[in-house]
């Protein structure tokens, strides 16, 4: 049976079932449009092959997928097994060429790679390419001292002080230290007019004030009870203008593929967060789990609203 006889009779078969699920519906536009890649295979002889673990995208450029318009992605279904000739990691993803010479990224997470792609990736560093901004008011790194006090440590770091505990008692004598209103009644008594606090904003708002100079602490639901951490600096990539985000954690560095922080005051950690798990964890997300499944579907809408901020001014 030749191949075109073969895909008319797929099609028939699956359109006999009457069926209405994604995945065939799916399938049966690949089988009308892409030849071998219909069958949940594209042509990979002498190609390692990566395999999609979920519905997910390519995409034309390395970015979250709500910021790109429909006719740079192309959706994929569960289980389509692709022969890459190239990969290598660019901007948290993997730029793929395939065995037919087609181009698009992937989000790794989405994706079964085998580790001869991994290994042979080659390491594009975004530091060499992008643009980092830093915040011009505190350079104070700290660890919190036990596991309640990340709300006081991070207002420690923008006061330029130590004092963590007494910042401590003094907001408990107002009410729950971890309070978003108890937090910016100390800090607008500290910081005058150098302070606001702004209790629904989203990402793109976010990189805006940390382009700005500014030194920002936020809530995210990192572990249970949530965890407040502080951003001071962005990185922004000039071709890509995708971003992440140069963070102060106090507590260590999150794992964000296993929704955890695998040690525990440890150390301090000084690094980047990716901003897709911020969005996760800060701004819509409302538990752990809630929001690993956010970080996990790959979801990302800059203009979303929803993560409370204090914005600490330069001087």
């Amino acid at each position: 049976m030749s191949k075109n006889v073969a895909l008319i009779q797929e099609i028939r078969d699956l359109i006999k079932g009457e069926q209405e699920d994604t995945d065939i519906l799916l399938k049966v536009r690949d089988l009308l449009m892409n030849g071998d890649e219909a069958n949940g295979h594209i042509s990979s002889e002498a190609y390692p092959e990566i395999i999609a673990k979920q519905k997910t995208v390519i995409k034309a450029r390395p970015i979250q997928s709500g910021e790109l318009s429909e006719s740079e992605l192309r959706r994929v279904p569960a289980g389509l097994e692709i022969g890459v000739r190239s990969l290598e990691a660019e901007s948290g993803h993997y730029k793929i060429e395939t065995g037919q010479g087609k181009n698009g990224y992937i989000w790794p997470p989405h994706w079964n790679v085998p580790d001869v792609l991994k290994t042979e990736a080659k390491k594009v560093k975004n530091k060499d390419v992008a643009e980092i901004f830093h915040n011009h008011v505190s350079k104070l790194k700290l660890s919190q001292p036990d596991a309640v006090t990340c709300q006081s440590t991070c207002i420690a770091m923008a006061l330029d002080t130590k004092d963590i505990m007494g910042i401590r008692s003094k907001l408990e004598s107002k009410g729950s230290a971890g309070d978003p209103g108890v937090m910016s009644w100390y800090l607008s008594q500290k910081l005058g007019d150098r302070y606001i606090f702004d209790d629904n904003a989203n990402m793109s708002e976010m990189r805006d004030w940390l382009r700005a100079g500014e030194f920002l602490i936020t809530h995210g639901w990192f572990t249970n009870s949530g965890h407040v951490v502080a951003i001071d600096g962005i990185s922004i990539d000039p071709d890509t203008l995708s971003y992440k985000f140069d963070m102060s954690d106090p507590w260590s560095e999150f794992d964000f593929s296993a929704w955890a922080y695998n040690k525990p005051n440890v150390t301090f950690y000084d690094g980047f967060y990716s901003a897709l798990g911020i969005y996760a964890a800060c701004v819509v997300g409302q538990s752990p789990s809630d929001a690993h499944q956010i970080y996990q579907a790959g979801k990302f809408d800059s203009n979303h609203k929803g993560a409370w901020v204090h914005r600490i001014l330069p001087a």
